[in-house]
């Protein structure tokens, strides 16, 4: 069963359509085959036929799928993948990290899972060990995109991590009075991806929106104590990082 998020903020129909439209641009369905039935589908997601009908309505909508009463559900054609219509804003990446990362917003998760490689890694965590996160979407809104920092912290710091803590504007500077220590941004990098199913979810922009991927590493006392994603669409980089 996957397990859809009711504190996302996004009706379950279209978390259940962002996730089949993530399977059909991934090839797991190719145009002409047939979907799993509507009551298999509500199994797997754990939803109600008006919740799933509601999603394969839009896709149909979409001219993605042929919907054919006792006859089924079938893929008639690939999602558009080539949306590139974000204008795209100039920004200084210092006022990305020191600024929007350091922004107030509603933390829609908090959980344990096992980071990406190169957070694993710059934590000193073992291969498959977990760690605590947490997802917040800043008040930086622009019509209809979102704006959303995913930060990963060591294990050890998850009872000093509380929901006070999370949704503090300055999160290394809350962590940093919790420990005792001064922790800053030491140094990050930044990418360009695609919007893949739990982005379109959590930011709402269509599938393959091109996104800046923005990472920070925050240390104190020369040890990492956190590493967070910042994830931005219709946004250029200006410059290099100079922490």
């Amino acid at each position: 069963m996957t397990v859809l998020d009711s504190n996302l903020g996004l009706p379950l129909h279209q978390q259940v359509r962002a996730i089949l439209l993530s399977q059909i641009a991934n090839g797991e369905l190719r145009v002409g085959d047939q979907l799993p039935t509507e009551a298999v589908l509500c199994r797997h997601f754990g939803v109600s036929r008006v919740t799933v009908r509601l999603a394969l309505k839009e896709l149909s909508d979409e001219g993605l799928l042929d919907r054919s009463p006792g006859r089924g559900t079938y893929l008639r054609a690939m999602p558009d993948m080539s949306r590139v219509d974000f204008k795209r804003d100039l920004v200084d990446v210092r006022d990305l990290v020191t600024g929007w990362m350091c922004g107030s917003g509603e933390v829609l998760r908090h959980a344990w899972a096992r980071p990406p490689l190169v957070a694993t890694e710059e934590m000193g965590l073992q291969p498959d060990e977990e760690a605590p996160y947490f997802i917040k979407v800043l008040d930086r809104a622009k019509r209809d995109w979102r704006v959303a920092v995913k930060r990963f912290y060591l294990p050890d710091f998850d009872d000093l991590v509380d929901a006070r803590v999370r949704e503090e504007r300055n999160f290394d500077a809350a962590l940093g009075q919790r420990l005792g220590k001064t922790v800053t941004p030491a140094f990050g990098w930044a990418e360009s991806i695609l919007a893949e199913p739990h982005m379109i979810i959590t930011l709402r922009v269509p599938l393959g929106t091109p996104l800046l991927s923005v990472w920070a590493v925050s240390r104190a006392e020369g040890r990492t104590v956190s590493i967070a994603q910042l994830l931005a669409p219709g946004v250029s980089v200006r410059a290099g990082f100079d922490l």
